[in-house]
């Protein structure tokens, strides 16, 4: 009974040579999506393909605009059981706000493998974190995933710093080096309250997000569109400046930095 829809991020499923009505559409009539009933070009909007460009070959798309041609088409058919492999790469912000509303409406369970915790963020209901030595474990977001990845840092940390005390023969050049690469003072307090810091940076990414999302936006205040996409890009580089700024600082406390 299992009905599987696959997405892999090599476009496979796609064929260069047909149009993107052709690909995605093929024979059909009109689409169901959850409790819904539209045209195939109604459709084909929503991935931001207009009526006029949905005869363009597949083979003279870029990138992100296969990509979108790939979920759409995966998307179409009733499944139960959805994989997507790194579905938010070359992805733009309208059509992965229109990916996130169909994973959100749709009854199937649906597995993603991504790095991006935004998406995750938005869509997922529990997250599995490999976290390295074949230990996983599971989430209830991506955030708590990151709560967990620092607490199990500290938690190496701490039993490397007991190992090290408990070893006789410990070398004094090594010790010596460990005390190197600890935190300053300084450093000891930012990153007592980095944790605080990336929960303000996922704040703002997600209400310039809902912002984008907006029904009336592109209808009403289009004109709006290009500031939002703009405050969002330095929302999210703000965000990954600062993840990496705290796995810097956790490798620095454990001397792998």
């Amino acid at each position: 009974t299992m009905r599987v829809g696959y997405f892999e991020q090599t476009r496979a499923t796609l064929d260069p040579s047909e149009s993107i009505f052709e690909n995605v559409i093929g024979n059909r009539g009109d689409v169901t999506v959850g409790d819904e009933v539209i045209t195939p070009h109604a459709y084909l909007e929503r991935f931001q393909f207009s009526r006029a460009r949905t005869r363009e070959k597949v083979q003279v798309l870029s990138g992100g605009e296969r990509a979108r041609v790939a979920l759409a088409k995966m998307l179409i058919d009733p499944v139960n059981l959805l994989l997507l492999d790194e579905p938010t790469n070359d992805l733009d912000v309208a059509t992965l706000g229109a990916l996130e509303e169909m994973l959100i409406s749709t009854s199937a369970t649906a597995i993603v493998v991504t790095h991006d915790r935004y998406f995750l963020d938005r869509v997922a209901t529990s997250v599995l974190a490999f976290e390295g030595e074949g230990r996983v474990v599971r989430y209830a977001s991506a955030h708590q995933a990151l709560r967990g990845a620092a607490k199990s840092k500290e938690s190496k940390s701490a039993e490397g710093n007991d190992t090290q005390r408990s070893s006789e023969n410990a070398a004094p050049v090594a010790k010596v080096a460990n005390k190197k690469s600890g935190l300053t003072y300084g450093e000891r307090i930012e990153l007592d309250g980095i944790m605080d810091a990336i929960a303000v940076c996922e704040e703002e990414v997600e209400a310039v997000e809902a912002e984008l999302a907006a029904p009336d936006l592109y209808a009403k205040r289009g004109a709006e569109v290009p500031a939002l996409s703009a405050r969002l890009e330095a929302a999210q580089a703000k965000l990954t400046q600062t993840i990496e700024r705290w796995e810097f600082l956790e490798a620095k406390k454990s001397g792998e930095a």
